[in-house]
C-alpha cells in the first residue's frame, strides 16, 4: 500500500466507512502495529460490521494493542457471532474448550458445522470422540471426520483410519488407511504396513509390510524407521541383514534427538 493510498483510507475511516476502517485496522495488523490497529477498532467499534467485532475481540484476546483481557474479547466475539459470523463462533468455542468448559463451547461449534467451517466440524468431532461435554461417540465423531474430509481435508483419512483400528473395525481401517496413502501421508502408510505386518483388515504379509515402512521411512517417518530396522534385525519378510538394521536404527536415534530438541525449542 502506498503512502497515498494509506492516508485516503485513514480519511475515509475518520469520515464513518466501515469498509475503510477494516482495512485500515487489517494494514496496522499485518505491519505488526498491534497498537494502531486496536485503537482504530476500539475508536470506530461502533459502525463496523461483523468482521470488525471478530478482530477487536482478536485483538483482546492476544493482547494485541492493549492488555489481554478474555471477557473482552468473548463480548466481541460474542457480537460478531449475532451476526452469523462462524469464525467469531469458533474463536469463543477455542476459548471455552481452553476452560475445559467444553460444554458452553458446543453450540458455537454445531453453527460452524453448519457454516461448513472445517476447524469446527474436526474441534466438534474430538468433543464426540474423547465424550468431553457430550456423550463418547465414535460414529459421530468419523461422521464429521468425514464431513471435513469431503470439503478437502484430505490429512483426516488417517485419523478416521485410526478409529476404525482402535474400535477392531480392521477393513475399514485399511480402506482410509489406503485413501491416505494414495496422497502420500506417511502416518497412513505407516499404518497400512502396520495391518500388512499383523494380518489385520488384510491378509498378512511381511513384504507388503517393509514396502509401506520403506515408502514412509524415506520421509523419515520415525516408527517405519524403527519398524523397518526390526524386520532386518529379526529377518521378517527379508534376510536377516543386521547391517542394515544398525544403519536404520542409527538414523532413527539421530532424528529422534533432533525432534525432541526442535520441541523443547
Amino acid at each position: 500500500m502506498t503512502d497515498a493510498e494509506l492516508f485516503q483510507i485513514q480519511e475515509m475511516s475518520l469520515v464513518g466507512n466501515p469498509k475503510a476502517v477494516i482495512k485500515l485496522a487489517d494494514f496496522y495488523l499485518e505491519n505488526g502495529n498491534y497498537y494502531s490497529a486496536f485503537q482504530t477498532l476500539a475508536r470506530f467499534n461502533y459502525m463496523v460490521d461483523k468482521d470488525g467485532y471478530r478482530k477487536l475481540g482478536y485483538c483482546y484476546e492476544m493482547g494485541y494493542g492493549t492488555k489481554v483481557d478474555v471477557e473482552k474479547a468473548r463480548e466481541f466475539y460474542l457480537k460478531a457471532f449475532e451476526l452469523e459470523d462462524h469464525l467469531a463462533g469458533y474463536n469463543l468455542a477455542v476459548s471455552y474448550i481452553k476452560e475445559e468448559r467444553y460444554q458452553d463451547a458446543i453450540p458455537y461449534l454445531c453453527f460452524g458445522v453448519y457454516k461448513s467451517h472445517i476447524p469446527s466440524i474436526k474441534s466438534l468431532a474430538n468433543l464426540y470422540l474423547k465424550g468431553l461435554g457430550v456423550g463418547q461417540s465414535s460414529e459421530i465423531a468419523i461422521n464429521l471426520f468425514k464431513k471435513a474430509i469431503d470439503l478437502g481435508d484430505k490429512h483426516l483419512f488417517d485419523v478416521v483410519g485410526k478409529i476404525y483400528y482402535q474400535n477392531s473395525d480392521f477393513k475399514n481401517a485399511v480402506t482410509y488407511f489406503q485413501k491416505g496413502a494414495n496422497i502420500f501421508d506417511s502416518e497412513s502408510i505407516y499404518h497400512l504396513g502396520i495391518c500388512y505386518a499383523k494380518g489385520q483388515g488384510v491378509g498378512r504379509d511381511f513384504k507388503k509390510a517393509i514396502y509401506y515402512y520403506e515408502i514412509s521411512a524415506n520421509h523419515n517417518h520415525l516408527k517405519s524407521i524403527y519398524n523397518l530396522a526390526m524386520h532386518y534385525q529379526k529377518g521378517l519378510g527379508v534376510r536377516i541383514d543386521l547391517q542394515k538394521a544398525n544403519d536404520l536404527l542409527l538414523k532413527y536415534d539421530i532424528l529422534s534427538k533432533k525432534s525432541a530438541a526442535h520441541e523443547k525449542k
